[in-house]
Protein backbone atom coordinates (compact mmCIF):
# COMPACT_ATOMS: atom_id res chain seq x y z
CA UNK A 1 0.00 0.00 0.00
CA UNK A 2 1.27 3.27 -0.73
CA UNK A 3 1.15 6.20 1.93
CA UNK A 4 -1.52 9.05 2.03
CA UNK A 5 -0.49 10.94 4.98
CA UNK A 6 2.63 13.24 5.22
CA UNK A 7 5.72 13.41 3.07
CA UNK A 8 8.82 12.64 4.33
CA UNK A 9 11.35 15.74 4.76
CA UNK A 10 13.47 13.66 2.36
CA UNK A 11 10.44 13.60 -0.55
CA UNK A 12 10.36 17.60 -0.19
CA UNK A 13 13.87 17.82 -1.15
CA UNK A 14 13.47 17.02 -5.15
CA UNK A 15 12.01 20.51 -6.14
CA UNK A 16 15.62 22.09 -4.60
CA UNK A 17 17.60 18.78 -6.36
CA UNK A 18 16.36 19.93 -9.63
CA UNK A 19 16.78 23.51 -9.17
CA UNK A 20 20.38 23.02 -8.16
CA UNK A 21 20.54 20.43 -10.62
CA UNK A 22 19.43 23.69 -13.79
CA UNK A 23 21.31 26.11 -12.17
CA UNK A 24 24.91 23.81 -12.41
CA UNK A 25 24.28 23.16 -15.90
CA UNK A 26 23.60 26.26 -16.56
CA UNK A 27 26.61 27.32 -14.78
CA UNK A 28 28.48 24.84 -16.89
CA UNK A 29 27.33 26.26 -20.23
CA UNK A 30 28.05 29.97 -19.30
CA UNK A 31 31.78 28.39 -18.64
CA UNK A 32 32.06 27.07 -22.19
CA UNK A 33 30.57 30.06 -23.55
CA UNK A 34 32.83 32.54 -22.17
CA UNK A 35 35.93 30.11 -22.98
CA UNK A 36 35.08 29.48 -26.80
CA UNK A 37 33.64 32.95 -27.97
CA UNK A 38 35.66 35.34 -29.18
CA UNK A 39 35.92 38.87 -29.71
CA UNK A 40 37.41 40.40 -32.54
CA UNK A 41 39.97 43.87 -31.65
CA UNK A 42 40.14 46.96 -34.06
CA UNK A 43 43.50 48.95 -34.67
CA UNK A 44 42.40 52.27 -36.16
CA UNK A 45 44.80 54.93 -38.39
CA UNK A 46 43.89 57.91 -40.39
CA UNK A 47 45.13 58.47 -43.95
CA UNK A 48 44.61 60.84 -46.78
CA UNK A 49 42.83 60.40 -49.93
CA UNK A 50 45.84 60.91 -52.49
CA UNK A 51 44.01 60.66 -55.57
CA UNK A 52 40.78 59.12 -56.74
CA UNK A 53 40.95 55.50 -55.35
CA UNK A 54 44.44 55.46 -53.38
CA UNK A 55 45.07 56.53 -49.63
CA UNK A 56 48.21 57.69 -48.39
CA UNK A 57 48.93 56.72 -44.64
CA UNK A 58 51.85 57.28 -42.41
CA UNK A 59 52.60 54.22 -40.28
CA UNK A 60 55.36 53.29 -38.28
CA UNK A 61 56.83 49.54 -38.60
CA UNK A 62 54.77 48.08 -36.27
CA UNK A 63 51.36 49.46 -37.77
CA UNK A 64 52.86 48.40 -41.29
CA UNK A 65 53.21 45.02 -40.26
CA UNK A 66 49.31 45.49 -39.60
CA UNK A 67 48.91 46.74 -42.76
CA UNK A 68 50.62 43.79 -44.93
CA UNK A 69 48.90 40.90 -42.47
CA UNK A 70 45.43 42.38 -43.61
CA UNK A 71 43.86 42.58 -47.01
CA UNK A 72 41.23 44.46 -46.37
CA UNK A 73 40.15 48.08 -43.83
CA UNK A 74 36.67 49.54 -42.68
CA UNK A 75 35.55 52.85 -43.22
CA UNK A 76 32.18 53.96 -41.77
CA UNK A 77 31.29 50.38 -41.17
CA UNK A 78 31.92 50.24 -44.95
CA UNK A 79 34.49 46.52 -46.05
CA UNK A 80 37.38 47.85 -48.50
CA UNK A 81 39.72 45.72 -50.00
CA UNK A 82 43.05 47.55 -51.07
CA UNK A 83 46.18 46.26 -52.34
CA UNK A 84 49.80 47.96 -51.47
CA UNK A 85 50.06 50.05 -54.07
CA UNK A 86 53.80 51.39 -53.17
CA UNK A 87 55.39 51.88 -49.56
CA UNK A 88 58.43 54.58 -48.62
CA UNK A 89 60.65 52.83 -45.95
CA UNK A 90 61.85 54.93 -43.32
CA UNK A 91 60.55 58.32 -45.20
CA UNK A 92 61.08 60.25 -41.73
CA UNK A 93 61.64 59.68 -38.33
CA UNK A 94 60.42 61.68 -34.87
CA UNK A 95 61.11 60.54 -31.03
CA UNK A 96 63.67 57.70 -32.40
CA UNK A 97 61.02 56.40 -33.98
CA UNK A 98 61.32 55.95 -38.25
CA UNK A 99 57.90 55.75 -39.80
CA UNK A 100 56.66 54.71 -43.73
CA UNK A 101 54.60 56.54 -46.43
CA UNK A 102 52.29 53.47 -47.64
CA UNK A 103 49.51 53.94 -50.68
CA UNK A 104 46.94 51.92 -50.65
CA UNK A 105 45.24 51.47 -53.77
CA UNK A 106 41.16 50.67 -52.93
CA UNK A 107 37.75 51.21 -54.37
CA UNK A 108 36.52 54.21 -52.66
CA UNK A 109 32.49 54.77 -52.58
CA UNK A 110 32.36 59.21 -51.35
CA UNK A 111 35.61 60.14 -50.61
CA UNK A 112 37.01 62.81 -52.44
CA UNK A 113 40.52 63.98 -53.15
CA UNK A 114 42.28 65.62 -49.53
CA UNK A 115 39.58 63.89 -47.20
CA UNK A 116 40.87 62.67 -43.87
CA UNK A 117 39.65 58.92 -43.23
CA UNK A 118 39.58 56.83 -40.39
CA UNK A 119 40.46 53.22 -41.34
CA UNK A 120 39.65 50.36 -38.86
CA UNK A 121 41.99 47.23 -39.45
CA UNK A 122 41.36 43.87 -37.92
CA UNK A 123 44.18 43.78 -35.32
CA UNK A 124 43.18 40.44 -34.34
CA UNK A 125 40.67 37.62 -32.23
CA UNK A 126 40.87 36.23 -28.75
CA UNK A 127 38.94 35.10 -26.20
CA UNK A 128 36.14 36.20 -24.22
CA UNK A 129 38.01 34.61 -21.10
CA UNK A 130 41.01 36.71 -21.87
CA UNK A 131 38.91 39.70 -20.70
CA UNK A 132 38.19 38.14 -17.12
CA UNK A 133 41.88 36.88 -17.03
CA UNK A 134 43.11 40.60 -17.68
CA UNK A 135 40.57 41.75 -15.29
CA UNK A 136 41.81 39.23 -12.59
CA UNK A 137 45.85 39.51 -13.14
CA UNK A 138 45.52 43.57 -13.21
CA UNK A 139 47.82 45.39 -16.33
Amino acid sequence: MGKLGKLANYEKRDGIFLLIIIFFMLLIILLIYTVSFKISSYYLMRGVVFKDDLLELVASDEELKRIYKNGQFYIDDKKYKYVIENVIKDAFSKNEETYNIVYLACKLSNEKEKDVVDLVFLDGKFYLFRIFELIWKGD
